[in-house]
């Protein structure tokens, strides 16, 4: 946690999917590496890149958006909450 002495860490997280890899490299290269910590939320995995396989309920598909954000949230919860201050999320294809 968050104290006075210590510096305030960001977790930038993304969420894609497996046709938007050189998008997320881009991030990687550029804006994400300002990030304390950097997380891209796909269906499918690439550690050279941050690129986590979260499985949501429903199809890969924009109408269905919802899940896979909360499927992220609900990852980022049980593994990154005690380890970063503030949490930001965006999608692949948008600047923050």
């Amino acid at each position: 946690k968050h104290s006075e002495n210590s510096p305030i860490r960001i977790l930038c997280i993304v969420y894609t999917h497996s046709g938007n890899t050189d998008l997320v490299e881009a991030i990687v290269n550029t804006w994400g590496r300002k990030c304390d910590g950097f997380l891209a939320a796909s269906n499918v995995t690439d550690h050279s890149l941050g690129i986590v396989n979260i499985p949501h309920k429903g199809e890969d598909a924009y109408g269905n958006m919802w899940q896979k954000i909360r499927s992220t949230w609900a990852f980022v919860f049980d593994q990154y909450l005690d380890s970063y201050d503030y949490f930001h999320i965006t999608c692949s294809y948008l600047n923050p």
